[in-house]
């Protein structure tokens, strides 16, 4: 719901993004959610993976903005309509932490654990 750039270039391997389209009203992300709650129904929840710290602001600007527009969305929806959830959550930390898990083993964070190959949902309570 948000209208974003970047410049390809070999010299710089992360390039600046770029808010294109100025859209104050956000009508383009509220016809996106009203599509969305259309099809699908109320409750409507969004899963952004997008980072939350960098050094230089890149990922993060779009952060901000998408919170931005759903906060004007939000606001603008009729009484008794449910309000658009948002999940910010940021996965390229939680990978550098271990959090990968999955199927390659391990945390995901290039250290093995000894002991016990018993899953936690296999321990006894």
């Amino acid at each position: 719901p948000l209208f974003w750039s970047q410049e390809a270039s070999a010299l710089q391997t992360r390039p600046e993004i770029v808010l294109q389209r100025f859209d104050p009203l956000h009508a383009a992300t509220a016809a996106h959610f009203a599509q969305l709650a259309e099809r699908y129904g109320d409750p409507l929840l969004v899963l952004s993976l997008v980072r939350s710290q960098e050094r230089r602001p890149r990922e993060s600007t779009l952060r901000a903005e998408l919170a931005a527009a759903l906060h004007h969305v939000n606001s603008s929806l009729p009484p008794g309509r449910e309000r658009i959830a948002c999940v910010q959550w940021d996965f390229a930390k939680h990978m550098m932490r271990g959090g990968g898990g999955g199927e390659r083993g391990g945390g995901g964070g290039g250290s093995s654990r000894g002991g016990s190959s018993k899953s936690p949902s296999s321990s006894s309570k």
